[in-house]
């Protein structure tokens, strides 16, 4: 009964997304010149056509402005200028069209020499 219900799961899970298609990416990695770590995370949002990014940077230095700058297949989108918190973290979220084609997101983040950057392919 169980090997039943576990094989209904995972055609149910299969049905539900296109052959290939990913619904969630994810990279990560240390900033260059700053103690802060990073993930980029990209998915499918809840809107059609929609991908959701989200660029968290962890163990930064506190209390500090950062430029962040985001593009999709070398195309610029909308960025912002954060200042982390006590702990040193700030995040960033955005929902972007989904293009015709793999979505190259790039997300770069500065502050005076040090920068977080990361970049994955949906």
């Amino acid at each position: 009964m169980i090997g039943i219900a576990l094989v209904g799961v995972v055609v149910a899970s299969l049905l539900g997304t296109p052959a290939g298609a990913a619904t969630r990416v994810q990279s990560h990695g240390t900033c260059t010149l700053d103690p802060g770590s990073w993930v980029l995370t990209v998915q499918r949002a809840p809107a059609a056509g929609k991908l959701s990014v989200k660029f968290v940077v962890q163990g930064s230095v506190p209390k500090q402005s950062w430029q962040v700058a985001v593009s999709d297949n070398d195309i610029g989108l909308r960025g912002a200028n954060l200042v982390s918190s006590k702990k040193g973290s700030y995040s960033l979220v955005r929902v972007i069209p989904d293009r015709p084609s793999h979505d190259h997101i790039v997300v770069y983040a500065s502050s005076g020499p040090s920068f977080c950057t990361g970049q994955v392919t949906f």
